[in-house]
């Protein structure tokens, strides 16, 4: 049995909506997927319909951004997890605002800082999606700022520094994050 148990789609920072990621999945063989978008279980009811389909089991996950004894940016991958629990819903739209909130902040000091960034673009691309740092790769390199490669914003900012003076500084103040203490969600997870 040949099984995947990280996946994003496009409702977090994944390029491929629920369903094709499933086909994807299926045409590479895998019999069993957990798709853990970030911060979401918004792709899961398309994701199980095409899974169903293809005869694929999927598993219900989500990958949750966390702090942990001042470490930011530790992730819990969640699997099988309640999908109809409303507390834990409530947590995952408080994480996705926080999200959006920080992924707009961003892209404002990137644009302050003569990155020309198109904004409505990004919020277009993220739709009703998960922001992440991906998206605002990406409108870099649609601002042809970076090659298409470079996914992550950090990469981004850092191998364009020698462009911009101020891009280690950047990088600094654009990589703040506001993240949970992973005993945010233990009642959630057990």
């Amino acid at each position: 049995m040949r099984v995947d148990l990280h996946s994003h789609s496009t409702c977090s920072d994944g390029l491929d909506r629920p369903a094709d990621l499933v086909r994807h999945m299926a045409y590479a063989g895998i019999d069993c997927l957990a798709l853990t978008d970030h911060d979401t279980l918004k792709g899961l009811p398309e994701a199980r319909e095409e899974a169903r389909k293809l005869g694929i089991e999927l598993i219900s996950g989500v990958e949750i951004s966390a702090d942990f004894q001042g470490q930011d940016d530790i992730h819990i991958l969640a699997l099988f997890v309640d999908e109809e629990n409303a507390d834990f819903n409530a947590r995952l739209l408080e994480r996705q605002e926080n999200r959006r909130s920080r992924g707009e902040r961003m892209a404002q000091k990137l644009g302050e800082a003569g990155f020309a960034l198109d904004l409505d673009a990004i919020r277009a691309e993220v739709g009703d999606g998960v922001w992440g740092r991906p998206h605002l790769a990406r409108g870099l390199v649609r601002a042809r700022l970076q090659s298409r490669g470079d996914w992550d914003i950090a990469s981004a900012v850092m191998s364009s520094h020698q462009r911009h003076p101020r891009g280690n500084q950047l990088i600094r103040e654009y990589m703040l994050r506001d993240y949970p203490e992973p005993k945010d969600f233990e009642s959630f997870l057990y």
